[in-house]
């Protein structure tokens, strides 16, 4: 099976899983009931139809992304490494609002196994991908 990850940061938020195949019509248990008809299915490379088969509107205001809370994503708590980056991630600080997916950066030092982090961020990830805050500010760009 061939995927095609479709990440965009247009508001609001929509994240988008698509594979390859086509389908009638947006179902499955992972595609969110608010997703617009339109994005059901989308043509790839070489004229390939891909359908829809996991989506995330954010609608929902103030979801808890608390570990076990959510059924699409979990907020973590851990401090990346391995790049030299200057952040840790705070599991509180991820949100919704105004159906978008809020993932502040706040600058508050801290110190991770003798490493200063300089800023927390909020981080969500899912059980196919993972979203840092970084990755919003570069596709936003």
């Amino acid at each position: 099976m061939n995927l095609e990850l479709k990440f965009g940061v247009a508001m609001p938020l929509i994240f988008l899983l698509l594979v390859e195949g086509s389908a009638a019509s947006c179902s499955g248990e992972w595609v969110d009931l608010e997703s617009p008809s339109s994005a059901c299915v989308t043509t790839g490379r070489n004229a390939v139809p891909h359908r829809l088969v996991f989506s995330d509107e954010f609608d929902l205001d103030d979801r808890s992304f608390a570990d076990g809370a959510d059924s699409r994503w979990t907020a973590v708590d851990t401090s990346p490494g391995g790049n030299a980056q200057v952040n840790a991630y705070n599991a509180s600080l991820p949100r919704t609002h105004g159906g978008r997916l809020l993932l502040p950066v706040i600058k508050k030092t801290s110190q991770v196994n003798n490493v200063t982090k300089y800023f927390q961020t909020g981080h969500v990830q899912g059980w196919c991908v993972s979203i840092p805050a970084a990755l919003l500010a570069c596709a936003a760009c």
